[in-house]
């Protein structure tokens, strides 16, 4: 596959984090969202993660000799979180697998395999990596699912969402904000989404406030909508679907070119509960949910 430059696309401070993170003797890369869109073509690649099959203690332990910031929320994720460049977040975790999976929390084994790696991700259109030297690495073989843009679930779907129940709603994030048609979809996923809508109940109301506002403020939701009105999932969050008035609204915005707005399309929709999806830090958004 093609090479990229590093240093041009994602900037200097990212290359010379990647740097640090390699002078432990292991590969670091880039992975998932920001690779999928470096392909896509997307000009505008905000939050970054990268791998390395380093333990997430070796990984902090780095980090702290090199007097690196980060956040270690996630830390029992494998996760950190380097706020090291302007309105970018880097997320940095270690190569996993998943050991057993409650919904959202995980037991998580370290592992040193990319392949492994690769397969505890989510959508094959995610599962790209790119090397310090700018190398598109594809393990799984996935890249005629990204040229063609179609949205499937990395090994079993059912798998897949009950390892994380957000993986329902970042698949409706995906159909809205890559601009998909319903050829790119892969109906069989539909039904097993909708056998498993009550998962939601599990996640934390702002994740789901941030998948849904994520949603609403593609350029054209209104497949996304349509399909999760289809698996009930609409009705569970939102309320009663409407599409006709977010369809003249979306018209109105492509005519005068708008930058799609929040509040705007809350009014289109007549959302049943508007406010807490505006406020990102609100207990008890979506009480139906639960």
């Amino acid at each position: 596959m093609k090479k990229v430059n590093i240093e041009k696309i994602f900037g200097l401070e990212l290359k010379e984090l990647m740097r640090l993170l390699r002078s432990s003797g292991k590969e670091c890369y880039i992975v998932g969202g920001a690779v999928r869109d470096l392909l896509l073509g997307f000009e505008k690649i905000i939050d970054i993660d990268l791998t390395i099959s380093l333990s997430i203690e070796q990984i902090k332990q780095m980090f702290d000799k090199n007097k690196i910031r980060f956040d270690d929320r996630a830390l029992k994720y494998g996760c950190l979180t380097v706020n090291k460049q302007k309105k970018r977040n880097i997320q940095v975790t270690s190569f996993r697998k998943d050991i057993r999976t409650f919904g959202r929390a995980a037991d998580i084994e370290f592992v040193e395999n990319i392949e492994e790696d690769a397969k505890r991700r989510d959508f094959t259109i995610n599962a790209f990596y790119c090397s310090y030297d700018g190398q598109i690495i594809d393990p799984l073989g996935n890249l005629e699912d990204l040229n063609n843009l179609r949205l499937d679930f990395i090994g079993d779907p059912e798998i897949r969402i009950k390892e994380d129940y957000l993986r329902i709603l970042r698949f409706f994030r995906f159909v809205a904000v890559l601009n998909l048609k319903d050829e790119n979809i892969v109906s069989k996923n539909l039904s097993i989404i909708g056998k498993h809508i009550d998962g939601i109940g599990k996640l934390s109301d702002e994740l789901v406030a941030a998948e849904i506002r994520k949603i609403l403020l593609a350029k054209s939701p209104s497949l996304a909508l349509k399909l999760m009105h289809k698996v009930d999932l609409y009705k569970k969050l939102l309320g009663i679907y409407s599409q006709a008035s977010l369809l003249k609204l979306e018209k109105l915005e492509n005519r005068f070119k708008l930058t799609p707005s929040l509040i705007r399309r809350l009014l289109a929709l007549e959302i049943k509960n508007p406010l807490s999806l505006m406020l990102k830090k609100r207990k008890e958004i979506f009480p139906s949910v639960k």
